[in-house]
Formats: structure tokens, sequence, C-alpha cells
């Protein structure tokens, strides 16, 4: 008969570990200290009988035994009584680690704030669990044994949508305002658009349109900020516009509105949100309609003042984080198990 400590897996492999296979050193449950190290590295460490011993030869279980709650703030979205989701984001009260992998070193990491309107500020979390491991810290020989044990949050760090559109190419056709460059300048005072007038017995039109491109992105959020009017002393003045954005080697129909006679807007913004790949130009057409009695007036414009297109600069690898909260809000104490190969030190 073998004697000696056997060891199970979740798969259900067994392996009877022996004094001539590896010794068991050390063993037992340790408690996890509140801050980090003078170097600020984290964890406890725990003394081998010798120095120097190669990480070929040393064998360490560890596992943590008490972690804290989640360091998450949950926000629920109800719509009269009825909920429709529940997220939960990062703490800004709480206290997060980054962690170099390669060198052991945890930096200080804070949450956003949780500001309306402002999208980096809040960061999502999409997994929390403990985590404990032998921190080798880039060495390949041991005189101790760094344990780590920590609450691990995956998280988002968003980051505030880019306007592509600003740094795009914009053309057009057009007859009052101008260049065409006013409609991505960053600036709701400049402007472009078209105007139909008719004086006396007749229909007078004018059909244009503004088009910024861009390089190929993706695009969550599609803006117009525009004004249109239209003044008659008899027959109808009109008009109508839409907006569309190009991908997939066709163009595409997100915004469209129209107007009439004795209206007179200056400004006003609409948008559409969704999430379109390969996106390259966004657009906006329009028809003025200027119909007019004999002896009387019609006017119809159309104004567009910024075209906007916004979306993430940034991908999963960039907005994807883990963090760690350690002492009481991270993992408290774990269980371990040192054993050398073949000891004799």
């Amino acid at each position: 008969m073998v004697y000696g400590i056997r060891l199970r897996d979740i798969s259900g492999n067994t392996f009877t570990m022996t004094p001539d296979a590896m010794t068991i050193v050390s063993a037992g449950s340790v408690s996890m200290p509140a801050s980090l190290n003078v170097d600020n590295t984290y964890g406890t460490d725990i003394n081998l009988p010798a120095s120097d011993i190669p990480v070929a030869n040393i064998g360490v279980l560890v596992s943590p035994r008490v972690s804290a709650g989640s360091n998450a703030v949950v926000y629920t979205r109800y719509i009269d009584t009825t909920l429709y989701f529940t997220t939960f984001y990062a703490s800004s009260a709480s206290t997060f680690y980054t962690r170099n992998d390669a060198t052991g070193v945890m930096t200080l990491w804070s949450a956003g704030n949780r500001t309306a309107n402002s999208k980096s500020t809040w960061n999502p979390t999409l997994s929390i669990y403990p985590i404990a491991f032998w921190d080798k810290m880039g060495a390949a020989t041991f005189t101790k044994i760094r344990l780590f044990a920590a609450t691990a949050h995956l998280l988002r760090e968003t980051h505030n949508d880019t306007n592509f559109s600003l740094a795009g190419t914009a053309s057009g056709n057009y007859n009052v305002g101008g260049p065409a460059s006013v409609i991505n300048d960053n600036n709701e005072t400049t402007w472009a658009g078209g105007s139909a007038y008719r004086a006396g017995s007749g229909e007078t039109t004018f059909d244009g349109s503004l088009q910024v491109t861009f390089s190929s992105s993706q695009i969550n959020n599609v803006e117009i900020c525009h004004g249109y009017s239209a003044d008659v002393t008899s027959g109808v003045a009109d008009g109508t516009w839409n907006v569309q954005i190009y991908y997939s080697g066709a163009w595409h129909t997100l915004l469209s509105g129209s107007w009439t006679n004795y209206i007179y807007v200056s400004s006003i913004t609409h948008y559409s949100i969704g999430r379109w790949n390969n996106v390259t130009a966004i657009i906006v057409n329009y028809h003025c309609r200027a119909q007019s009695d004999p002896g009387k007036e019609a006017l119809s414009e159309y104004i567009c003042r910024e075209l906007r297109a916004y979306g993430s600069a940034y991908t999963d690898d960039n907005e994807n984080k883990i963090v760690y909260t350690i002492g009481s809000n991270g993992v408290s104490t774990v269980d371990y198990l040192i054993g050398i190969k073949k000891y004799n030190y």
C-alpha cells in the first residue's frame, strides 16, 4: 500500500503525493495583508527551508477562503413601474489596483464617479471573482513563496465617443451659406444649405446634399444639428430631409423629416442610436419647394449646422480591464500547501 496525500481536480483526476515525489514543507491558513508592501507588490510571504530553490522543484496550492463583496454600485432602470435592466458599475468609493503580471507591482486605479452624459465616468462590471496564486514576480529561484489573493473585477474602462466627422472631408451641393466644411467644424453657428424662392405664379425647387467622408469606423450615434423654414403669402412652401450613412456598399436611411408652411426652426438636433460597422460616410439630402400664386411670394429654406458620426476609437483590448481589491475588501484568508520536489536541501 502506498501512503501519501491524494490530490483530486474537478475533472476527477487523482494523484497521490508521496515523499519520493514531493515533500510538504508548509501548509495551513494565513491572513492576507490590508495594504501593499513597501515595494508596491502585494501578498503574504512563506519562508522556504532553503535558499535559491529552482521553480521546477516547487509546487504550490493556494485557495481563497474568505472573499469580500462586489465593491460595485447597482444601477436599475425602470420605465413607469417596469424593470428593464440591472447593471453593476465599479464604485468610485472603493480602492482598486491594477497589477503588473511580470513584476507583481500594484498601481492604484480609480473608478469613474458615474456622471450623467459622461460615458468615460461609468465602468460597467462584467465579472467579479476571488483569485489566489503563487506570485513568482519574474523570479526563477526562490527562498520564500509569495501568496497573492484578492477579489478580481473585470470591468470596462470606457472612453467618450469620438466624432469621426471632425476629421472627415466635407462636400456637397448647396446654394446658401458654406463652404461645405462648416458642417464638420464643431461650430453650430456656421452653416450651409439650400433655398427655394418664388415670386409670382409658379414653382421653384432646390435639391441639395451635404456629405462627410471619413475612414472606415464603427458608429453608434448619428446626429444632425440643422434648421428649416417656410414662409408664403399665398401658395405652398415646404421641404423634406433625410440623413443616411454609407456601409456595405449602400446608403442606409436613419433619420428623416419634413417642414411646411409658416414654420421657422433655427436650430434643432435629431439623432439615431445603434451599432453600424465599417461606416465611411454620412450625408443629409434635402428638398426645398416654393410654390406661389400670382402676385404672391413663397420661400423654403434648409440649413445644416453640424453633421456628426460618433463611435468608439477603442477596441475590447483597450477597454477591458482587470482590477483588484485587497484585504478585507478582497480576499482576507487563504489556505495553502507548499511542497518541494525530492526535498534534500
